[in-house]
């Protein structure tokens, strides 16, 4: 049923041009100890793409050029309305969170901002395959304050997804500067398609839960 409503949302796109396309992708996610479901939609359209992801309590909009340079965010949920949105060099953050109603902008430095890593780094893998490495802008999910991040290509290995053996390329990515001895995550995506297929990462600090997701499913 989820799927569905994913779909639907799509389609509707925010008030989205001509969505040429369609895909949902279903994960399992694993966090200390319990399992849940997650989607992640995306829609290609004349001017970029449309990505949702939807999990149990939240449901969120990135919309961002091919390359997967973001344009604007939102997040809907049970304890937090957001919206971002990119004008030049600025990101303009307003919303709502568990700690109140906030205001700010920042500065992208010459950077992107990849909100939604599952599909910008495989978008940045097939489109720079030199490239080792990558710096951009994220702004977190869980405060909603910007981030700067560094992403690493790995080499190519074969994992098990969702019955098959395939050859996928792993992503490490750290925060900039010292933080980044502190918490890191990785990606791995399919190796010829940049499709993203499994995520984990550990503890940010002693007692948080470690975080699994990976593929179950596509559907058209």
């Amino acid at each position: 049923m989820k799927g569905r409503v994913l779909a639907t949302i799509l389609l509707l796109g925010l008030g989205a041009m001509s969505v040429r396309a369609a895909e949902v992708q279903v994960y399992e996610q694993e966090q200390g100890g319990e399992v849940s479901r997650l989607e992640l939609g995306y829609s290609v359209q004349q001017d970029g793409v449309l990505i949702a992801s939807q999990s149990e309590s939240e449901t969120y909009f990135t919309r961002a050029g091919a390359d997967g340079d973001t344009r604007q965010w939102q997040v809907w949920g049970e304890t937090a309305a957001v919206e971002a949105q990119r004008r030049d060099q600025q990101v303009r953050v307003r919303g709502r969170n568990g700690s109140g109603e906030f205001e700010y902008s920042f500065a992208l430095e010459g950077l992107p901002w990849y909100q939604a890593l599952s599909y910008a780094l495989g978008q940045w893998l097939q489109r720079e395959p030199q490239a080792g490495q990558i710096e951009f802008w994220m702004i977190r999910p869980d405060n909603h304050r910007p981030v700067r991040l560094q992403a690493r290509r790995g080499e190519v290995q074969p994992l098990r997804i969702a019955g098959d053996t395939r050859q996928t390329r792993r992503v490490e990515v750290r925060p900039a500067g010292w933080r980044g001895r502190l918490w890191s995550a990785s990606y791995w995506f399919d190796a010829r398609s940049g499709h993203f297929l499994r995520y984990e990462s550990g503890a940010l600090v002693p007692g948080m839960a470690e975080t699994r997701i990976e593929l179950v499913s596509t559907s058209p």
